[in-house]
């Protein structure tokens, strides 16, 4: 939740209200017009920094048994290597002269594929001369799940004063569900009317068969069953060829200012009941068609 300073407080009582017992972590920035940027020592450029307590870092690190000192910051990175210090620069105002300032630095990973942030606790910015505001509200998903009810509420609540998001990393949709359905019905149909169709070889299965009606119409049920398995796997595969493809691009965020992203599960045991559901379906359906009468008797 992000919204101006003025309405931290407001926005502090209604998350308590809205979601009590939830643990929420405060995001701080330097107090307008100052200015402050980090860099660490061992990688050139510019990184972002969040300014906090001990519970915004457990929420950036994901580990709670991550350490934690008043006096010093942690570079979240995935990178390998140790960092012993960060330099702070900051300024009063924009147009006052800026100071640099080293401050002792630990690594730790991200609890996402988010890199590059720079965990400064907020008594080492205080005590750099420069006041703090509230800016941003964050219920740690970890620790507590927030649904989307409870974004409403809390959005309902706080009006154009703040915006509300919900972070709870891929959430997979389930229209697609109606595409395969649609999709099996097609493999289905097509199995059996490929099947029904197929008037040549009766006469050959009659005579594998023995004359027997039942054992035509396993044969055609097998037939089928070989049928809807061709298909079936075939579009499967490249289904999942395409789909693997597609997932990271499909997934990416048009901003300049990227959300980290959340991995997400393919869903195999879906996929694999699919593929051996239909030709086992084709197979029990046309089992159960009574063969005509060219089936059984001789030409």
């Amino acid at each position: 939740m992000r919204f101006a300073p003025e309405h931290a407080t407001t926005a502090l009582a209604t998350v308590r209200s809205e979601l009590p017992g939830a643990p929420v972590a405060q995001g701080l920035a330097p107090r307008e017009p100052a200015a402050l940027s980090v860099t660490t020592i061992r990688s050139a450029g510019s990184r972002r920094a969040y300014i906090g307590d001990e519970s915004l870092l457990r929420y950036l690190t994901g580990d709670p048994s991550s350490p934690y000192d008043e006096g010093r910051a942690v570079a979240v990175t995935g990178e390998d290597g140790r960092r012993d210090s960060v330099e702070i620069t900051y300024a009063s105002a924009p147009s006052a002269e800026t100071t640099v300032k080293a401050v002792p630095a630990i690594s730790a990973g991200p609890a996402t594929t988010e890199v590059g942030a720079v965990f400064i606790p907020a008594k080492v910015v205080r005590e750099l001369g420069l006041q703090l505001d509230t800016e941003a509200l964050i219920v740690d998903p970890s620790l507590h799940r927030v649904s989307e009810a409870d974004r409403d509420r809390l959005q309902d609540r706080l009006g154009d004063s703040a915006e509300v998001y919900l972070e709870q990393g891929y959430q997979a949709s389930s229209r697609w569900l109606y595409v395969a359905g649609t999709m099996a019905l097609i493999a289905l149909a097509g199995a059996l009317v490929a099947t029904i169709r197929s008037n040549r070889s009766h006469l050959l299965l009659r005579r594998v068969g023995g004359g027997s009606g039942f054992a035509v119409r396993g044969l055609i049920a097998c037939r089928a069953a070989l049928a809807a398995a061709c298909g079936t796997v075939t579009g499967a595969l490249a289904g999942c060829a395409i789909g693997l493809l597609l997932a990271w691009p499909f997934t990416v965020s048009p901003g300049w200012d990227a959300p980290p992203r959340v991995s997400f599960g393919t869903p195999w045991t879906s996929i694999g009941l699919l593929t051996v559901a239909i030709p086992l379906l084709a197979a029990v359906v046309t089992l159960h068609v009574k063969p005509s009468p060219g089936m059984t008797a001789g030409s």
